[in-house]
């Protein structure tokens, strides 16, 4: 079972990234002057400082990087971090699997989950 999605808090930054993952796509933002993608999205780049950034659409595909299984809830899952193709490593749930299924380095692909308001969330699977 997955586990219930809190509804994500929304700014003028990340306005367009919830608006894309309604459309089950799941965007980045890039900087134009070092040409590093990044998560969480944000106008400026964090690693050059560079406000000259554009939003790119990863592929939605991913490795796990680490990952913890909640098992003192109701039902256990499972949070990790993954490494998307893109570079960037972010943290996410990993969804329609059990724990005893994941590892450290496992192809990981891009899902969506509704949160209590419908609002999707980005998740990946096995």
């Amino acid at each position: 079972m997955n586990p219930i999605f809190k509804n994500p808090i929304t700014d003028a930054e990340s306005q367009y990234f919830w608006q894309a993952a309604n459309e089950k796509k799941l965007y980045l933002k890039t900087c134009n002057n070092c040409q590093k993608p990044h998560y969480h999205p944000r106008t400026h780049c964090p690693f050059c400082f560079s406000t000259n950034t554009q939003w790119i659409e990863a592929k939605g595909t991913a490795t796990i990087y680490s990952l913890s299984t909640m098992r003192r809830v109701e039902t256990p899952y499972t949070i990790a971090y993954v490494e998307l193709h893109e570079g960037p490593k972010i943290l996410t749930n990993i969804v329609n699997s059990t724990p005893e299924q994941l590892q450290i380095g496992q192809a990981v692909n891009l899902t969506f989950q509704p949160s209590e308001n419908g609002q999707l969330i980005p998740a990946f699977e096995p």
